[in-house]
């Protein structure tokens, strides 16, 4: 996730903060509640049992500080 690209060559793995949030408006939209791996972990049995309920999860490659700066807010 980066406002600015720092490498034209990443083009095609970036998104912005703003297309970020974007795409999460879309995913709820489509129904779906993002979950955290720790709580997926926590709650293996839990996050099926619920009917009609539809969970995501949602990853980053690398861990890359620009994850936690413009993805984690």
């Amino acid at each position: 996730v980066e406002d600015v690209l720092s490498k034209p060559s990443r083009k095609h793995i970036t998104i912005s903060s703003a297309g970020l949030r974007q795409f999460m408006r879309k995913v709820r939209a489509l129904g779906f509640e993002p979950v955290s791996l720790k709580a997926l972990y926590q709650n293996l049995n839990a996050y099926p049992a619920l009917p009609g309920r539809r969970y995501c999860l949602i990853t980053f490659d690398d861990g890359l500080v620009n994850n936690l700066d413009y993805a984690l807010p």
